[in-house]
């Protein structure tokens, strides 16, 4: 997005036969009604004072994707509320941008970076969420941190929330401008994470504010703005570095599937996190406004984007040690990758020699080298526990399947390893996320994922399951139930706190290739 400099720019302000004709003429009456209905404010200037003016025009519509558009509520009706926290001031300090002096103006110290933390729809500022994130904040580092209340807003119908969204971005941004100019605060110190419609919210405050340093979107919403232009919803240049976490970006989900940050991350894919069940119900929920489902089954995939946000500030090496997680010493790793069928199949677990091809998802994403290199997106995916702590390690395995006697042969199955570390630690790998038909002369690299890091690799005690469909495990009579190897290796790719991501292999050419008889555990010694 570009920043907003008049009213009227294309930017963010903000049967049968003889019953055919009948049915075409119905149906067009039918489209003109909703057309009027939801274009009812296209060409409308709305002001809000001191805020300044929203312009929705035809940008703002969309039949497929963004049919609704209504006015957004008044600026009262909204009643959007600053809360200020600092360490001196745990229990925070209401104050709006006209009135930061006093009590408010002692809080807030303009020398230190400021957070501001926004809710998304059918949400508030006293969520669980927000509390959580800005007492883990406040424990790691010395900082300001504003939580944005607009729950009269968000609590609406959501085509409405997604309007009165607008009127709030116009309130952060008018919040931010106010502590530069009569604060001497530097925009670039400014941060703002933003969930769901909260995202856009960032965004539309970013366009207002030269110079502002991050905004971090935090499963943006995708109804409503997916496929539209990048001014209605967050978009990469409405600050200084842009990253986005995505966990609900699926056609039935209700997080956005495009990729509009500096850096995007997509752990397991985007989608459907680990744990989480019944994408559609929560998504008609959401739209129907039903809040027994909404409440109980929403808080999954969309949500799990704040708590990973939250785990990564716990466990950032980068931010003081004081108030760190001691339980939990990963970190959520990012590997550059095309798609996540090709991360998952192997293909993407080298960070390179510049280091560009892995990032941090969370609070040190901020930390990627090439995060000012604007030439398009780039997609960063992980996997995921089900349950926090949600970090784990990743391991990647290089399989070479030896010639068989019958070199059209192939085997089908599992690979499971129990690696071992030199320090004595073991790690129970699943090596394949789906069945494999492993060919001759085949040379496959696999991704793995543990719980624990076993650092240097020694050893593994590697399990082949041999699992062909059901016709072929009764009646064939020649299939090849046990792998030929030539040659395994097992790369650990762990974290390092200078902002590298190593990679450390172990690997082992035999003269004469092994068995992995199937279901029969066997000790490979790995030695590079």
């Amino acid at each position: 997005m570009n920043n907003i400099n008049s009213v009227g720019s294309s930017v963010k302000q903000g049967g049968k036969p003889n019953r055919g004709a009948m049915d075409i003429k119905q149906a067009a009456v039918l489209w003109s009604l909703i057309l009027m209905l939801s274009t009812s404010s296209l060409g409308n200037k709305i002001c809000y004072g001191e805020l300044g003016c929203l312009v929705t025009d035809e940008g703002w519509h969309s039949i497929a994707h963004r049919p609704f558009n209504p006015t957004p509520y008044r600026r009262e009706e909204i009643g959007t509320v600053f809360k200020l926290f600092s360490r001196h001031k745990r229990h925070g300090v209401v104050f709006s941008p006209n009135n930061i002096g006093g009590n408010s103006l002692r809080v807030f110290n303009p020398t230190k970076n400021t957070k501001i933390i926004i809710h998304g729809f059918r949400s508030n500022a006293d969520s669980v969420w927000v509390t959580n994130m800005t007492n883990v904040f406040l424990e790691r580092d010395d900082l300001n941190v504003i939580t944005v209340n607009w729950a009269n807003g968000a609590g609406s119908l959501y085509v409405k929330a997604v309007s009165n969204a607008r009127v709030v971005g116009l309130e952060v941004a008018f919040l931010i401008n106010k502590l530069i100019e009569n604060h001497n605060a530097n925009p670039g110190t400014f941060h703002i994470i933003g969930h769901s419609l909260g995202a856009h919210i960032a965004g539309y405050a970013g366009s207002r504010v030269d110079g502002l340093g991050r905004i971090t979107g935090l499963d943006p919403a995708g109804l409503g703005f997916t496929r539209m232009p990048s001014y209605v919803r967050l978009d990469r240049l409405d600050a200084e570095f842009v990253d986005i976490i995505h966990t609900d970006a699926e056609f039935v989900g209700l997080g956005l599937v495009e990729a509009v940050g500096d850096v995007d991350f997509f752990p397991n894919g985007g989608y459907h996190q680990k744990g989480c069940r019944w994408p559609m119900i929560r998504k008609w929920s959401a739209i129907l406004k039903l809040r027994f489902l909404f409440e109980n089954l929403l808080p999954c995939s969309h949500t799990r984007s704040q708590e990973l946000f939250i785990e990564s500030i716990k466990s950032s090496p980068y931010l003081n040690t004081e108030g760190r997680s001691t339980s939990n010493s990963c970190h959520l790793v990012g590997f550059l990758c095309h798609t996540y069928e090709d991360f998952v199949n192997g293909q993407c677990t080298s960070c390179g020699n510049d280091g560009l091809g892995c990032a941090l998802m969370g609070i040190d994403a901020d930390k990627y080298p090439g995060k000012r290199k604007r030439n398009g997106p780039r997609k960063f995916y992980l996997v995921t526990n089900s349950s926090p702590p949600y970090c784990g390690h990743h391991y990647a395995m290089n399989v070479t399947v030896a010639a068989y006697p019958r070199e059209s042969d192939a085997a089908s199955g599992d690979i499971i390893a129990a690696i071992n570390g030199r320090d004595g630690s073991v790690s129970t790998a699943h090596f394949t996320p789906k069945l494999r038909t492993m060919k001759p002369g085949e040379t496959h690299t696999i991704l793995g994922f543990s719980d624990v890091d076993i650092r240097q690799v020694y050893a593994a005690r590697v399990t082949w399951s041999w699992k062909p469909n059901t016709l072929l495990k009764y009646f064939c009579l020649s299939c090849i139930q046990n792998l030929l190897v030539s040659h395994l290796s097992v790369t650990n790719m762990e974290y390092n706190s200078n902002s590298i991501v190593e990679t450390k292999a172990a690997c082992t050419t035999w003269k004469t290739p092994i068995y992995l008889a199937s279901d029969k555990p066997r000790d490979v010694l790995l030695v590079c």
